[in-house]
């Protein structure tokens, strides 16, 4: 890595770490119990900046590859996380400062906003799992072209998304998959986008 490379890497680490530090110091304003906890996820959370600089190396042996798909998911949701409550926790700043600074305490005032985000993060979350986890669905949608030539008329494509294949992925599912594209019949098919999810390493997977 250049050394402009880690100058960037470095303004960039510090900011995202100092966005976890405010929404620690929000958590312990606005909540008495569970810091322990929420400081240990942080800590855990931001792991991944250690092994970050070298993501882009092409000789990586395959533990450092399963630390990289370990770590890297736990600290993109923490990025995510951090930032919004962070932003939370501004707006409500800005709130209590014209309409309540005056009749109580910040901490008292956006307690009430900070566990309303909480159960917000916890139920998208838990959503988006859900989601990721139900059985495949397959939907079928004619489409017509004005003026397609005749050879390419009755051509069915298969179109699919979203396999996300890495470290987590599960053989079996992938041959589930495979089998409900071909059970399609198609003449083609064609992959949309976000095939894997951070290293083609994991690839081979899909294929056997």
């Amino acid at each position: 890595m250049s050394a402009t490379g880690i100058a960037i890497f470095a303004l960039v680490a510090l900011f995202f770490l100092g966005i976890s530090w405010a929404s620690w110091k929000s958590y312990c304003l606005f909540h008495r119990g569970g810091r322990r906890i929420f400081a240990a996820i942080a800590i855990a959370s931001n792991l991944f900046w250690l092994i970050l600089p070298l993501i882009a190396s092409e000789r990586l042996s395959a533990g450092f590859r399963v630390a990289r798909s370990i770590l890297g998911p736990p600290w993109f949701y923490w990025v995510l996380f951090s930032l919004l409550h962070v932003s939370v926790v501004v707006l409500v700043a800005i709130l209590w400062f014209f309409l309540a600074r005056k009749r109580e305490p910040l901490s008292s005032f956006g307690r009430i906003f900070s566990e309303l985000f909480f159960v917000a993060f916890a139920v998208t979350t838990v959503v988006g799992v859900v989601q990721a986890l139900v059985p495949l669905r397959v939907e079928r949608v004619p489409i017509t072209i004005t003026g397609l030539p005749a050879e390419l008329r009755g051509m069915r494509i298969a179109l699919i998304s979203d396999l996300h294949v890495g470290l987590f992925s599960r053989p079996e599912r992938l041959a589930k998959i495979s089998r409900a594209i071909m059970a399609q019949q198609p003449d083609h098919v064609v992959i949309a986008g976000d095939f894997i999810d951070d290293d083609p390493w994991f690839v081979p997977k899909f294929l056997r």
